[in-house]
């Protein structure tokens, strides 16, 4: 029940706080999406054997220009998901060439290849394949540190996401994060039991580029 200073005639100084909360509770969240041509249902039983979590999972944030790595999305609710590093342009990631690659999506590997793996690739290749220097935001959360001198940095997830999105559809943008089975909030395509589809709106402003 609300304090009785909330009554109609009587102006309520909680009600700028109420307005705020209730605000909070409508926001729409911040998404993340996963493309490919894999089974969503058998990519949700493999995170599930994996302790429930897609570790070090290539996704965008939306609204983004989306890779053409197939017809099926899975979205997650990007604050339930903790981000381990990004690009504006997925370019000066090239995750696909970090070693340990076998280990990645595996929960017993996925430190080493987080914290050794992906290091090692960008000290060892620090710029990206046309030359030119990387751009890589590091998620404070994960790396308190910049792990490498003059490559991008060290920044709090939460702004990490909102300079992400001012990189607009031009080139595809990527961040690499643990997402949690419980995070998705809808899929397209491949829909497994149990799972929501996600709206057609959700993508609204995004750019799908073919394969």
């Amino acid at each position: 029940a609300l304090p009785i200073c909330c009554s109609v005639a009587v102006p309520c100084p909680l009600a700028p706080v109420l307005a705020h909360t209730e605000h909070r509770a409508m926001a729409a969240p911040k998404i993340l999406v996963h493309v490919t041509d894999r089974s969503i249902t058998d990519l949700v039983a493999s995170a599930r054997a994996e302790g429930g979590v897609f570790w070090n999972m290539s996704t965008s944030l939306l609204p983004a220009r989306l890779a053409g790595q197939g017809e099926n999305m899975i979205f997650f609710d990007a604050d339930k998901c903790r981000a381990l590093f990004a690009a504006s342009d997925m370019d000066s990631l090239n995750t696909a060439q970090i070693r340990a690659a076998a280990g990645r999506y595996t929960k017993h590997a996925s430190e080493d290849w987080a914290l050794g793996g992906a290091i090692g690739y960008y000290k060892e290749n620090l710029k990206k394949a046309d030359g030119t220097p990387r751009s890589i935001m590091w998620c404070k959360e994960k790396y308190p540190r910049i792990p490498i001198e003059g490559i991008g940095d060290v920044i709090p997830q939460s702004d990490l996401l909102d300079r992400i999105s001012r990189g607009g559809t031009s080139v595809t943008n990527e961040v690499v994060a643990n997402c949690p089975v419980e995070a998705i909030i809808g899929v397209l395509g491949d829909v497994p039991p149990g799972f929501k589809e996600a709206p057609g709106s959700w993508l609204r402003g995004s750019v799908q580029t073919r394969s």
